[in-house]
């Protein structure tokens, strides 16, 4: 899992690179950053919580700006950043349940 966390989190900063030039790029920068920092500090510590509470605002965002989507496309501005914000929930969620829990034979 650990291998998985550290691929996600240098695909959330990868995210937020991105964003650089967008003009809405602050929204994006911190909406990515936060789910690299809750990522980051799920290799120390459990995030349960945290976790939690950042996806329920990430699916609510999700739902939010989908509404504006008319045609799920690559070439839709609104479809993509719908799905940026579905995968860092699911993400969120996935990081929420398995937070704190250990290998079978890792004390």
């Amino acid at each position: 899992m650990r291998i998985v966390k550290f691929l996600m989190i240098a695909l959330f900063v990868w995210a937020c690179y991105l964003n650089l030039n967008d003009s809405d790029g602050v929204f994006w920068i911190i909406l990515y950053g936060m789910a690299a920092l809750i990522t980051g500090a799920s290799l120390v510590r459990s995030v349960r919580g945290p976790a939690f509470a950042a996806f329920v605002a990430f699916a609510i965002a999700a739902i939010v700006i989908s509404i504006g989507v008319d045609r799920w496309h690559v070439d839709s501005e609104r479809a993509r950043e719908a799905v940026g914000i579905a995968i860092c929930a699911a993400w969120m969620l996935i990081l929420g349940r398995f937070s704190g829990v250990r290998a079978i034979g890792r004390g």
